[in-house]
């Protein structure tokens, strides 16, 4: 099979840009890839895996690498899209099974050490806010919490752990939720998150 010809052009498919790490991500990739002489091509997959699924096809015949942060929970569910010819790097998220290479940001530490400070300062009740229980790195924020709230004198409760689409749309009922369990501090494992709760609650309570 004869070699493919360089395109100098890279290609990137987010789930969404919606939300601040997919927009950080997006430009950072730009910046970097421009500095090396390559073009950056980015869509979204608006959560669809089909949709990514037809991307990497698309990709792999326009781009010399393409980067995916992906919404894909199995490998099996890309496996046969995937091209064998180009570099494919998933981005913050490893499917179950998956083969290629993964560049993964470690949560464990930041997340136990944010939730030790807290109990430290006497918040000890705390709330865990995940988006989504299927995704790889959900696991390891929860054993962190987990860890954490074990040796608060509150101690740990699974029915502190509460998943979310992301809308903004449930934040009312989820606050609700957690307030009648008697907690006192919500912690959010996302930027888009921690940014509709501050704006629920600053919209609600004005005198906190």
């Amino acid at each position: 099979m004869a070699p493919r010809k360089p395109r100098n052009t890279i290609g990137l498919i987010l789930s969404n840009v919606s939300n601040d790490f997919s927009g950080h991500l997006m430009e950072q990739a730009e910046e970097l890839f421009a500095a090396q002489g390559y073009q950056l091509i980015v869509t979204t997959t608006n959560h669809s895996i089909e949709r990514e699924r037809e991307m990497l096809c698309y990709f792999s015949k326009i781009t010399d690498g393409i980067l995916l942060l992906s919404d894909a929970v199995e490998y099996k569910q890309l496996a046969d899209a995937i091209p064998k010819r180009i570099p494919v790097i998933f981005l913050n998220r490893r499917p179950n099974g998956c083969p290629c290479t993964c560049i993964l940001e470690a949560n464990y530490s930041a997340v136990y050490q944010a939730m030790v400070s807290n109990i430290t300062s006497g918040n000890d009740r705390i709330a865990l806010i995940c988006s989504d229980r299927r995704l790889s790195n959900a696991d390891e924020i929860v054993s962190a919490y987990q860890s954490a709230m074990e040796s608060s004198p509150a101690g740990f409760h699974s029915e502190w752990i509460h998943y979310t689409s992301g809308d903004a749309n449930e934040v009312p009922a989820l606050v609700e939720t957690i307030s009648a369990q008697g907690c006192n501090t919500i912690f959010t494992t996302t930027q888009t998150l921690t940014r509709h709760f501050i704006e629920y609650l600053l919209a609600n309570n004005p005198t906190t």
